[in-house]
């Protein structure tokens, strides 16, 4: 259920809108599929971008200068992976 999420359009901006408060199990399980490809493709990044949060910058600049791109542009790539991967 959760690949088949991803696979509507709009998730992101569903993805994004949503509080850790307000995702059902389908979403947080979709938003997991995400997390767990941009782990496995970009682990070193993530590893790097979490200590400039740390660091105390905001998120969205650390994600910026550690990716080079936004978020939204960075998740269409494991997005595509299950857009076409069962």
């Amino acid at each position: 259920a959760a690949v088949a999420l991803l696979r509507t359009p709009g998730i992101l901006a569903r993805l994004q809108s949503s509080t850790a408060q307000s995702l059902d199990p389908e979403m947080t399980a979709a938003a997991g599929l995400l997390v767990h490809r941009l782990l496995e493709e970009r682990r070193s990044a993530i590893g790097r971008w979490l200590v400039e949060v740390k660091g105390g910058r905001s998120a969205t600049d650390a994600w910026q200068e550690v990716f080079g791109e936004s978020l939204v542009e960075t998740a269409q790539r494991p997005l595509a992976f299950w857009r076409i991967n069962d």
